[in-house]
């Protein structure tokens, strides 16, 4: 499991603490981060984004794989692994959260003439629900205004 975890490193934003990916891998195609890197022209190419799936995926499988050395009574393991999770969780709730849409959502890997660099997309996708399948959020990010 840890190897397989590390091979996604080829996908992390050391500067933001966050992976990105695009549409095709994370099997979202049709996104508004690749529709709009595209300038409407491809829903499937393109549109590397810092997105609340991966990032809930890895913080997921950060989560289990401290679990796991824990079992094994790895102490180095599971507290290596779990500040992983503590700080994808951290950077998840304030980085992809869009106060603007009260939703998780996407920001731009990708500058090109179509779209910035760490904008947020324009629009809610279902994607922005993932982290709650994962427990990420805390409970006192129950977002109601």
């Amino acid at each position: 499991m840890k190897y397989i975890y590390n091979q996604w490193y080829d996908h992390w934003d050391a500067s933001k603490n966050l992976y990105y990916i695009p549409a095709m891998p994370d099997a979202t195609e049709y996104t508004i981060a690749s529709i709009d890197a595209s300038g409407g022209k491809d829903g499937f190419q393109g549109g590397e984004a810092f997105r609340p799936t991966f990032n809930s995926y890895m913080y997921g499988n950060a989560m289990a794989i401290s679990h796991i050395a824990a079992m094994k009574g790895d102490k180095a393991a599971s507290n290596e692994f779990l500040e992983k999770a503590v700080t994808l969780k951290s950077n998840v709730e304030n980085n992809l959260w869009n106060d603007s849409l009260q939703h998780f959502a996407d920001r731009f890997k990708v500058n090109n003439q179509y779209v910035r660099y760490w904008d947020f997309i324009r629009g809610r996708e279902l994607a922005g629900m993932i982290p709650w399948y994962f427990n990420l959020p805390t409970q006192a990010q129950i977002f109601i205004q």
